[in-house]
């Protein structure tokens, strides 16, 4: 069976937020089929952006808040996922510059430089 990829790194706030509604209890058959792939262990050359999740039987790729409105559809069509409509704060994105460095937004990706 296909499953899914989420690049992601621990240094960015909106992809601990995704892994924690991905790791809700309600959510532990959907992430056993996640594959994680922490970007700042094993760089990924065309991943510019994190979160991001890679759909492997259909290569759609989802960046961002399409990541966190995945996650929401998975649960309307029957996939067991966690109601993140709960959740507060935002749901923003990070960027990685060429220092290494973290830059927080608000928008719901990061940019990896």
């Amino acid at each position: 069976m296909a499953g899914y990829i989420l690049f992601y790194t621990p240094r960015c706030g909106h992809c601990k937020r995704f892994a924690a509604l991905l790791g809700a209890p309600e959510n532990a058959d959907l992430k056993k089929q996640f594959q994680f792939v922490n970007i700042d262990v094993q760089p990924v050359n065309n991943i510019q952006y994190v979160p991001t999740v890679l759909d492997q039987a259909t290569n759609n790729t989802y960046v961002g808040s399409a990541c966190f409105k995945w996650l929401e559809d998975a649960q309307s069509t029957g996939l067991q996922c966690w109601d993140f409509s709960r959740s507060t704060g935002e749901l923003g994105w990070s960027g990685i510059n060429d220092n290494n460095a973290l830059i927080q937004h608000q928008e719901k990706y990061s940019q990896i430089d």
